[in-house]
């Protein structure tokens, strides 16, 4: 058996059979902080380092994925 998961959601994973699992992330966060960055940069705050920032995804589990709790 084998499992399936995706990077992202689509319109057209209504359409899957089994139901798609997927890693759910969130480009409205995502865009607040690059904006936020963005700002920082250009307002001359941001200084010369990268900014780390960790944004954290779901994973959305559907029926391409093998249930281990039933495998034995």
């Amino acid at each position: 058996d084998i499992s399936v998961v995706a990077v992202s959601f689509t319109k057209a994973d209504v359409l899957l059979e089994p139901a798609l699992t997927a890693i759910e992330r969130e480009p409205g966060v995502l865009a607040e902080h690059a904006f936020g960055c963005m700002s920082k940069r250009l307002a001359g705050r941001g200084g010369r380092r990268a900014e780390e920032v960790v944004l954290e995804p779901a994973l959305i589990v559907k029926g391409s994925v093998l249930d281990l709790t039933e495998c034995s």
